[in-house]
């Protein structure tokens, strides 16, 4: 962040500045953290049951996508039980809430060096979440050139 902060352009940091924190169109919900409190940047990764529940507490909409984490997830309030689905499409019930966490173009931190994006379509009532491989070498020199920590430029892989 403090890097960010010293390099980004005045009218960048405007614009910016000028987005909203969540949109709520169609009865869908989107957000860049958690639906919790959108202003606080609260991570919601799978494994935080507090968040998680937090996040699920606030819902209004029964579809809110959420981002922040770099982690993609789909999870799921059906009756009094939040699930952690393990696949990458499903069939959407109205009546449970999702809260879809869409993953990131680059540095996904859920060990899958591909990047993910999520798709809703509206007419079959499903999402999938897609992973497409990307040179993340490239993003890496980057980190490394402007002297940002190097833990940033790690490749996050399972076992590693």
């Amino acid at each position: 962040m403090e890097w960010t902060r010293n390099n980004i352009s005045p009218s960048a940091k405007e614009f910016l500045a000028s987005l909203p924190l969540n949109i709520e169109k169609d009865g869908l919900y989107f957000t860049h953290s958690s639906p919790s409190n959108t202003q606080d940047w609260i991570y919601v990764f799978p494994d935080s049951e507090e968040a998680v529940f937090e996040a699920f507490n606030s819902l209004v909409h029964w579809l809110n996508f959420i981002g922040h984490t770099h982690w993609p997830s789909i999870m799921i309030q059906e009756d009094d039980k939040i699930i952690l689905y393990s696949e990458h499409v499903i069939k959407l019930n109205p009546q449970n809430y999702y809260l879809i966490n869409v993953g990131s173009v680059g540095q996904p931190r859920d060990f899958d060096s591909r990047s993910c994006y999520a798709i809703y379509d509206s007419d079959s009532q499903e999402v999938a979440l897609i992973r497409v491989p990307y040179d993340y070498t490239i993003t890496q020199k980057k980190i490394l050139q402007k002297d940002l920590p190097p833990f940033l430029a790690q490749r996050l892989e399972k076992g590693k």
